[in-house]
Formats: structure tokens, sequence, C-alpha cells
């Protein structure tokens, strides 16, 4: 893991394609801007498992043919 200390309109270059900007800091919370290709996938943690289970489910179910 890298870290880094930057400051408010600071970025970060992640290769080619990718920059983390800090955008704003307060009361303890900091705001990043993330600016990649749309076809990066970029999901704050805690949603993940969301998602995993989500798509888990729909792997799993069973598979409904419509009429017509």
């Amino acid at each position: 893991m890298l870290i880094v200390k930057r400051n408010i309109g600071d970025r970060v270059l992640i290769g080619k394609d990718i920059t983390v900007s800090v955008l704003n800091q307060e009361e303890g919370c900091v705001y990043l801007g993330i600016d990649a290709p749309v076809s990066l996938d970029i999901l704050k943690q805690e949603l993940q498992k969301h998602f995993e289970r989500d798509s888990a489910e729909a792997v799993n179910a069973p598979f409904v043919k419509k009429a017509g």
C-alpha cells in the first residue's frame, strides 16, 4: 500500500488513465474526485458486498423464459 500526504487541489496519478484529486476536507472527511475511463468500475468498499450478493443471487436465480 502506498501512503501519500496530499493537500486540497493536489492529485495522484495511477497509470496513464486514472487521476485522483483531493477536492475538499472538512470535519475529518476527505472528498476525492476520480477521473478514470468509463470502462473501469469504481466502487466504494462498503458497497462491494452488496453488489457481490446481488450478482450471486442473479447467477443462481432460476431462468424464466418469457412467453412470446
